[in-house]
C-alpha cells in the first residue's frame, strides 16, 4: 500500500473516529479490521498531522498556568481563577472554584478541616456548592481573632458546614495560650478528645498562608506583638500555616509558641490526603513558595496574577 493508500484509510478512521463519533469497535467492525488497528491509526493520524486537535482556552490561559504549576512544584492539582483590581471579586472566583473543588474531592460521611484566617473567611462566604455533599468540617486550629471579624475559626468551620450541608464542630479554647501546662491540660481533656480524633480522619483540609510582616493578619488582630513578630522573623520565618512557622525553604522553625498552642502540626498537616491552600495577592508569593518548598501543598488555589508572580519569582531566582 503506497502512502496516498495508507494516509487515505487512516483519515477516514479519523473522520469516523472525530467527526462522526463512531467508537473504536464500531470502526473495526465496520471496516473488517482489529481494534488494535484503529488504534494504531489513529495514533498515527495524530504524529502525520492528519489530526490536530487545539483545545479553545475559554478561562483566559488560565488552564495553561495551572498545568505548568502542577509540574512545576508536583502537585495534585492547581487551580487559577480570575484576578481583579477589587479583592472582594478575586475572593468570590474563589469561593466558586474552591466549590467545585470540594464537589470533586469530598464525599457524604467525610469529615473536613478549615484554619482561620481573612482569606478563609472570603472564602466561606462565597462557597459555591451546586449539590450539599454532607460532609461535617472542624476546625484545626483553636480560637483566634474576635468572633466579630469572621477570622475566628469556629465561625469559618460553621459557614462552610452550613453550604456542605453538614455539622461544624467547636474548639471550646484559644489557639494561643499562657503556657505548655495549659495546653497538655486541655488536650487531656475529654471535650477535646473528640476533635482531635476528627483531626485523624480528615479527608482534606484548607488552610491559607501568611507572613510574620506587621500587615499580617497576626498583627492586625493583635493576635501576636511587634516583638513576637519580630522574633519569628529573625528566627527566618517566611511563612505561618496554621499557625506553624517555616523558613523559606520550607523547614519547620520551632518556637516557643508550638508548646502552648492549639492547632494541628505540620506533621499532622502532612498526614491529610488532600491539604488545600489558598492564597492570593503578591504579598503571599514568598509563604506560598515556602510551603510548597515544604511539601505542604498538594492542592494549590490561586488568582491568575498571583499565579504568574509565582513563576517568575522562581524563573527569576534559577
Amino acid at each position: 500500500m503506497d502512502d496516498d493508500a495508507r494516509n487515505g484509510i487512516i483519515a477516514k478512521i479519523a473522520r469516523l473516529y472525530y467527526l462522526e463519533e463512531m467508537n473504536q469497535k464500531e470502526i473495526g467492525e465496520k471496516l473488517n479490521i482489529s481494534l488494535a488497528t484503529v488504534s494504531r491509526n489513529l495514533s498515527r493520524a495524530k504524529e502525520r498531522g492528519i489530526v490536530q486537535i487545539t483545545v479553545h482556552d475559554v478561562r483566559d490561559g488560565q488552564s495553561s498556568l495551572e498545568v505548568t504549576i502542577e509540574k512545576r512544584f508536583n502537585l495534585k492539582e492547581c487551580v487559577v481563577t480570575r484576578s481583579a483590581e477589587r479583592r472582594e471579586n478575586v475572593y468570590r472566583e474563589m469561593g466558586s472554584a474552591v466549590g467545585d473543588l470540594l464537589s470533586r474531592v469530598l464525599q457524604a460521611g467525610d469529615e473536613f478541616g478549615v484554619s482561620w484566617g481573612e482569606t478563609l473567611r472570603a472564602v466561606g462566604d462565597s462557597l459555591v456548592i451546586d449539590r450539599p455533599c454532607e460532609v461535617d468540617v472542624v476546625p484545626i486550629i483553636g480560637a483566634m481573632g474576635e468572633v466579630e471579624t469572621g477570622i475566628y475559626p469556629n465561625a469559618i468551620a460553621a459557614s462552610f458546614a452550613q453550604k456542605l450541608g453538614g455539622k461544624s464542630y467547636l474548639i471550646n479554647a484559644p489557639a494561643v495560650l499562657d503556657s505548655a501546662a495549659i495546653r497538655e491540660s486541655i488536650e487531656r481533656d475529654r471535650n477535646f478528645a473528640g476533635v482531635r480524633q476528627r483531626w485523624q480522619k480528615l479527608a482534606a483540609a484548607i488552610v491559607s498562608v501568611s507572613s510574620v510582616t506587621q500587615e499580617a493578619s497576626v498583627s492586625r488582630y493583635s493576635i501576636l506583638s511587634r516583638e513576637e513578630l519580630d522574633h519569628l522573623r529573625e528566627l527566618g520565618v517566611a511563612c505561618a500555616t496554621n499557625f506553624n512557622f517555616i523558613d523559606r525553604h520550607g523547614e519547620p522553625v520551632l518556637s516557643d509558641l508550638d508548646d502552648r498552642m492549639i492547632k494541628m502540626t505540620l506533621s499532622e498537616l502532612r498526614r491529610i490526603r488532600n491539604l488545600i491552600v489558598v492564597a492570593s495577592g503578591a504579598e503571599k508569593v514568598q509563604s506560598i513558595l515556602a510551603a510548597l518548598a515544604g511539601g505542604f501543598v498538594d492542592i494549590l488555589v490561586v488568582d491568575h496574577d498571583t499565579a504568574e508572580a509565582l513563576l517568575q519569582q522562581v524563573a527569576g531566582s534559577s
